[in-house]
């Protein structure tokens, strides 16, 4: 059966949401451990809104522990390289590594610009000379006359849900689906490793 992207179940769990589709678009569903969704969802969502509310966002803390905890757990079936990116090396620079690492066949959990000036979450999954494609986790209204350079792709689940143009994407504003300012840029790159001997 093939794998479907799935949306994020509240307005905070982009991130989780976001790696656990770039693993499901990168193994089949019985390679991923139980452990590696486990750790995800248990490291995510560390955020304190009001010096009370838990659970608001991922800091770039927990997303940084996620990517380096990753490429640890192996099994037989499941492997993975990651890098985190942030600041000026996240771009779209045909010879970046965002580019390269979706040309070579892997993903990026990728923050664009959400509504407000705050990072979302999205996965990265293809991208020629016009256009970056996008799996967005939280369906968003696209407007066709007011936003000419986001259009809205395949609703199945199977592929990109989102794609917008490069010239846009890579801006340094708050407009929605920008790369935003250098500060707030950040990416992890994720990349599966071949099948290898070992334990279940």
């Amino acid at each position: 059966m093939p794998f479907r992207f799935f949306y994020q179940l509240t307005d905070v769990d982009c991130f989780p949401s976001s790696t656990l589709n770039a693993l499901g678009h990168l193994f089949p569903r019985r390679a991923i451990p139980g452990a590696v969704v486990q750790r995800t969802w248990m490291y995510s969502m560390d955020g304190v809104a009001d010096g009370t509310e838990t659970g608001r966002f991922t800091s770039e803390e927990a997303a940084k522990l996620i990517g380096a905890w990753l490429p640890t757990y192996r099994t037989r079936h499941f492997a993975v390289r990651t890098r985190y990116l942030v600041g000026s090396d996240v771009n779209i620079a045909p010879t970046g590594s965002l580019v390269q690492a979706i040309r070579q066949g892997g993903v990026a959990v990728l923050d664009v610009m959400g509504s407000g000036g705050i990072t979302h979450s999205v996965v990265a999954l293809e991208a020629d000379d016009d256009w970056v494609y996008l799996w967005d986790p939280y369906h968003t209204r696209v407007n066709a006359r007011a936003t000419p350079h986001i259009e809205r792709c395949d609703e199945s689940g199977l592929g990109p849900n989102i794609r917008v143009r490069r010239s846009h994407l890579a801006r340094g504003t708050l407009r929605k689906f920008t790369l935003g300012p250098l500060p707030q840029r950040a990416a992890l790159l994720i990349w599966r490793v071949p099948n290898r001997r070992g334990p279940e």
